[in-house]
């Protein structure tokens, strides 16, 4: 997702909304983020009904929040606010949940899972690639759910020749499996995004899935 520009023709940044009650990681995110051209933090909260007026005032692109006011708000929350239609992506600071746990998260509405002792350099890669629409989570938890969905009776084939999909097909759901968005699709596999998306669709279409994380488990399992 290309972010919008203002009536100045001026590229607008990523609105951040900080959910913490830490202080310490209030601070810490604060100047993080302080330096960059294309994102800012518009404001932060400590309180569930703060985070919530600032959703409806401050208009955030994504909300970072930490474990305890994502436990206090409620996946239930997270799962409405983002059916009202305000394009609000979450990232949450991960302490020691269980796969079943961030796999709900996940599918409740939690686009990025992330450790709490991430490098403030990788947390800001987090913050655009969710903002562009991947979702990011642990490795440990990628290879945890592979792990889970793989059947370890099945003979492995090496190049996914058993996969009904063209070439191409193949070549997009390898980079999916990679964490490569699709402008990065686009742009190694020197076609446009639109080609990408409706390669990605016929994927989907092909081998009964609904998502990227489903994908990447495909890739994964064929090895691709």
């Amino acid at each position: 997702m290309k972010k919008p520009t203002d009536k100045q023709g001026k590229k607008q940044k990523i609105r951040v909304l900080l959910a913490s009650c830490e202080l310490l990681c209030e601070q810490m995110l604060k100047d993080q983020f302080k330096n960059e051209n294309d994102i800012e933090i518009i404001n932060s909260a400590e309180e569930i009904y703060e985070v919530l007026e600032l959703i409806e005032s401050e208009k955030p692109d994504i909300i970072i929040m930490c474990h305890s006011i994502l436990n206090e708000m409620g996946l239930d929350l997270v799962s409405t606010i983002k059916k009202s239609g305000k394009h609000i992506k979450f990232i949450v600071f991960c302490r020691n949940y269980t796969l079943e746990q961030e796999l709900m998260m996940l599918r409740k509405g939690i686009s990025g899972i992330v450790s709490h002792k991430i490098a403030s350099n990788a947390l800001l890669t987090v913050v655009r690639k969710v903002y562009s629409g991947d979702i990011w989570i642990r490795r440990e938890t990628l290879n945890a759910i592979v792990e889970s969905n793989l059947n370890l009776n099945e003979p492995k084939d090496p190049n996914g020749d058993n996969l009904q999909l063209t070439r191409r097909e193949k070549e997009v759901l390898a980079l999916i499996g990679t964490g490569c968005s699709n402008p990065e699709i686009a742009h190694l596999l020197f076609i446009s995004e639109t080609t990408v998306k409706s390669h990605i669709s016929h994927i989907y279409k092909k081998m009964n899935i609904h998502d990227r994380l489903d994908a990447a488990i495909l890739a994964k399992r064929n090895n691709l």
